[in-house]
């Protein structure tokens, strides 16, 4: 009987996937977090951003992210590739 629990299978991930995965997840928080606090300043509320925001901001950014993802721009990180 193994530690994992039951159901789980064990997968290896490569070195240069996980970084990418990485990347992606920071591009698409930093992409959101942008677009949203640009929303914020439009609207007059310059110190809150709302989850309206957020959730507005985040189409955008995936788009970007899909994009980005596309051209192989994001591979060991993407503020190498920017």
């Amino acid at each position: 009987m193994g530690l994992e629990p039951e159901g789980i299978d064990t997968m290896w991930i490569q070195t240069d996937a996980a970084r990418a995965l990485l990347a992606w997840k920071s591009f698409l928080d930093d992409e959101i977090v942008h677009r949203s606090r640009d929303l914020a300043r439009a609207t007059g509320e310059s110190d809150t951003i709302t989850l309206d925001q957020f959730r507005t901001a985040a189409i955008p950014a995936l788009e970007a992210l899909l994009k980005t993802i596309q051209s192989g721009g994001i591979c060991d990180g993407y503020r190498k590739a920017a």
